[in-house]
């Protein structure tokens, strides 16, 4: 919206009226007589004023409902375009049928002619510029939500680790990315709406339960090794990590898990090796030493070698 600053600093906005009544512009001009913050241009067909839009947009559109070459509305609709500037449309005999289908056509407010509504019209259309400004404001609000809401849908999906969405205080799936798919085994359209218990998720419960106690004191959940199971019943193991989100108004829980199950397997298969390597080593009934390849150096020697050693270091 144009706004250029007076000289208290009070905006002075820019006001195009359409009307062809002599009488009725007359009386619109005593209403805004007072009124500095106003900068007003008037025109009596719709040509001309598209001439002054096309040249320098107002900020406000005040036009009679029927004109020389129109109708008050038709100001907006321009080569299959409507122009974005608030109007107010006014009429001498109005009625409410028509004042719907003015509000629904575009127009921002519809008034009955009266020198009373002459004389109020300075409010009228610091009212229409307010209404406009918020509109514009809770439009640009809900575009960035869209933006933001696509942008998080996209890295939600295409992520590679576990997503999962659950609603609050029930726990039901509201939503899971394909990484949840494939690792899972499950399909979207076959656990949307259930809850993790039905769908026994969390292979101990009670983490779950630590967990979600968790949440509601901190709001967030960070690094946990959990394990849980997928279709077909095997385990998987996770570090796990949740927050609270706010969506359409309801608190949800967005957590993240990252697989470590083959991680584990190899260190579960390592530790079970060595294990097997030192019982070995040990009770094998033979004396065993090992060797450094380079420096010939004893490492490590069983109980078997101790003798040995003892022996070879008498002699």
């Amino acid at each position: 919206m144009t706004k250029d600053p007076m000289s208290d600093g009070s905006p002075q906005y820019h006001l195009l009226v359409l009307e062809d009544d002599e009488s009725h512009i007359e009386l619109i001009r005593r209403g805004f007589l007072d009124q500095p913050q106003f900068q007003i241009s008037f025109v009596e067909t719709i040509r001309e004023a598209r001439d002054i839009i096309a040249a320098a947009p107002p900020d406000l559109i005040l036009a009679d409902w029927l004109l020389p070459d129109g109708k008050g509305i038709d100001v907006l609709q321009q080569d299959n375009r409507c122009t974005k500037i608030p109007l107010i449309i006014m009429t001498s005999y109005g009625n409410e049928e028509l004042a719907v289908q003015m509000i629904k056509a575009g127009a921002v407010d519809y008034i009955v002619k009266s020198e009373y509504i002459y004389r109020d019209l300075p409010r009228i259309a610091l009212r229409a510029l307010q209404e406009w400004e918020n509109k514009n404001r809770r439009d640009e609000a809900e575009k960035a939500l869209q933006e933001s809401e696509k942008k998080f849908s996209l890295i939600f999906h295409v992520n590679p680790v576990i997503n999962i969405i659950t609603t609050v205080p029930d726990h039901r799936i509201y939503d899971i990315n394909t990484t949840f798919e494939t690792v899972t085994g499950y399909q979207r359209d076959e656990i949307l709406g259930k809850t993790v218990k039905e769908l026994g998720l969390w292979a101990n419960p009670a983490d779950h339960d630590v967990v979600m106690q968790v949440l509601n004191l901190t709001g967030m959940y960070r690094e946990g090794q959990h394990y849980f199971r997928k279709k077909d019943g095997e385990l998987l193991v996770c570090i796990y990590s949740s927050v609270i989100i706010d969506i359409g108004g309801q608190n949800h829980v967005l957590s993240t898990l990252v697989d470590v199950t083959g991680h584990e397997s190899a260190v579960k298969a390592l530790r079970e090796s060595e294990s097997r390597f030192h019982e070995i080593f040990e009770l094998s009934g033979e004396a065993i030493f090992l060797v450094d390849a380079q420096t010939l150096c004893i490492d490590e020697a069983n109980s078997e070698a101790v003798p040995c050693m003892g022996m070879a270091e008498i002699s």
